[in-house]
């Protein structure tokens, strides 16, 4: 007798009125904005604890890019200081800001798929070889992008609350 099994392929459409924690695979801390409401303030990283600063909602604007934004603050993750440090090899900091469709604001959310199940990479914009991570486990240490590396420290489960 031959059986059925249903698998199911990582979550590619979000629901933007569902809050969504964004967890780091290596350290298993969370995004987060703290409580500061103001434009260009850091996203960090920290042990989850249900506050609204690690909430998000991940809107859908064209297939597989998203904006992200966050619960506490209504500002969107903004990597717009990869324009000036990444593009060049290094990292700069994710901040959030007012949303305006700029395409630092605009995230592609790739599955890691069969190389890595449940996991995802958030690529700000459309520089394919960028990617948000956090390579220091310490609550409170802000988030960056820079090159991707396949590191685990760029990897990252995007989960309802």
């Amino acid at each position: 007798m031959l059986r059925a099994e249903l698998y199911l392929h990582p979550r590619r459409d979000y629901v933007p009125t569902v809050g969504y924690k964004i967890c780091n695979k290596s350290s298993g801390k969370c995004l987060d904005a703290g409580t500061s409401k103001t434009a260009g303030s850091a996203i960090a990283q920290r042990t989850y604890n249900a506050s609204a600063g690690q909430i998000f909602n991940v809107v859908k604007l064209t297939p597989g890019v998203y904006k992200i934004v966050n619960k506490a603050s209504g500002l969107a993750l903004d990597g717009s200081g990869a324009i000036n440090n990444t593009q060049w090899g290094g990292t700069a900091n994710v901040i959030q800001g007012a949303y305006t469709g700029t395409a630092t604001q605009k995230w592609n959310i790739a599955s890691m798929g069969g190389s890595d199940p449940g996991m995802n990479r958030l690529v700000p914009g459309n520089w394919t070889n960028w990617t948000l991570g956090v390579a220091d486990s310490t609550d409170g240490t802000k988030s960056t992008t820079g090159n991707w590396l396949s590191n685990d420290y760029q990897k990252w489960v995007v989960s309802p609350i």
